[in-house]
């Protein structure tokens, strides 16, 4: 069988895409149009397209490519952003719950004139997740002279 001969040149095919289909599929501030230009140049090299309709398949073929990688790319960049963002989270919530015991501690130790204690600090703390019912269950709660709703459960009861 007698291998047809095309006479069009790769530049030539990749001036036709480009007047056709416009700019390439490339970010404009993050990927590299030079890159894309030299891996559609090389399909066309490799496959040597006879006509312009697999001359269009190297440009799908192209695409495609490109766009898997980019998809690797940022399904990366997106896992990394989210462990970095979930860390700064956890790092932020344990100052504010050492700022807030802190302030806490202060607070109670002022109104007892004694030290509070680590079971009312995590008392109050915890109020607010503390709902009216345990006011009723617990025969061994005080309540709070700071704040009436606050429910002080014994350090035994907990354990």
């Amino acid at each position: 069988m007698r291998k047809v001969v095309n006479p069009i040149n790769t530049d030539s095919r990749l001036a036709e895409l480009n007047e056709l289909f416009g700019e390439p599929p490339v970010l404009p501030h993050s990927e590299n149009i030079a890159a894309y230009r030299e891996m559609l140049r090389r399909f066309i090299e490799c496959f040597e397209p006879q006509d312009f309709f697999e001359t269009v398949l190297m440009k799908d073929v192209t695409d495609a490519t490109w766009e898997a990688a980019r998809c690797a790319r940022h399904k990366v960049l997106l896992l990394d952003r989210r462990y970095r963002d979930r860390r700064e989270a956890a790092v932020k919530r344990r100052k504010e719950w050492a700022a807030k015991k802190t302030e806490l501690t202060k607070r109670i130790a002022a109104a007892k004139a004694e030290p509070a204690t680590e079971p009312e600090i995590t008392c109050w703390l915890t109020s607010a997740t503390l709902s009216c019912s345990s006011r009723r269950r617990s025969s061994t709660t005080t309540v709070c002279s700071k704040q009436r709703s606050c429910i002080w459960r014994s350090w035994t009861r907990r354990r």
